[in-house]
């Protein structure tokens, strides 16, 4: 046998012994990928309280959406991140929501989003203000802003809500769509 053919049936030998290998570590996962995952997520529901006329949204990764609420209070539900949670206040007159603490360097594997979905009992407010990363943003036709302005990196931004005054909608590689 010449040396090619050698290389040749070690190479084939090695990837079937890999194929075998990923076959039975994904039988292993219960074929869900997602209990890869090192990052173990919470639900957690915030009632702000008091009354507000502003929305100002300080994101990373997180998709929000607005939904009106059917009961008239005001729940901000996040599914985050176990060790790196939201606060939810009230700060003159605006709802605000950030992380409380941005946690530098992050290692781990995540199959899953966080999300934010904002419960609002009203259908009219002043400013919305979102700066985000990577989530996307949906707003639906069911409120009336004053202004709307949402920055994001890679997210996209689904607005169907209208505006008295302005709606500024950026995102570098996101797309965005406006009704």
């Amino acid at each position: 046998m010449n040396k090619g053919k050698k290389w040749m049936i070690t190479a084939f030998v090695l990837l079937g012994a890999g194929v075998l290998i990923c076959l039975i570590s994904f039988a292993v996962l219960d074929f869900n990928l997602r209990n890869l995952s090192t990052v173990k997520y919470v639900t957690n529901t915030y009632d702000p309280g008091d009354d507000f006329k502003n929305i100002k949204i300080d994101a990373d990764i997180e998709n929000i959406s607005f939904v009106l609420s059917d009961d008239g209070a005001c729940q901000v539900v996040c599914r985050e991140e176990e060790k790196n949670l939201h606060l939810v206040q009230i700060l003159d007159d605006t709802l605000t929501i950030s992380r409380e603490n941005k946690l530098q360097w992050k290692l781990g594997l995540s199959m899953d989003s966080p999300e934010i979905t904002v419960y609002l009992p009203k259908d009219h407010y002043g400013e919305l203000l979102v700066d985000g990363d990577t989530g996307s943003v949906s707003i639906p036709g069911d409120f009336l802003f004053d202004g709307i302005d949402v920055t994001l990196d890679t997210g996209d931004v689904s607005c169907k809500a209208s505006a008295s005054e302005s709606i500024s909608l950026k995102t570098d590689t996101g797309y965005i769509a406006v009704s």
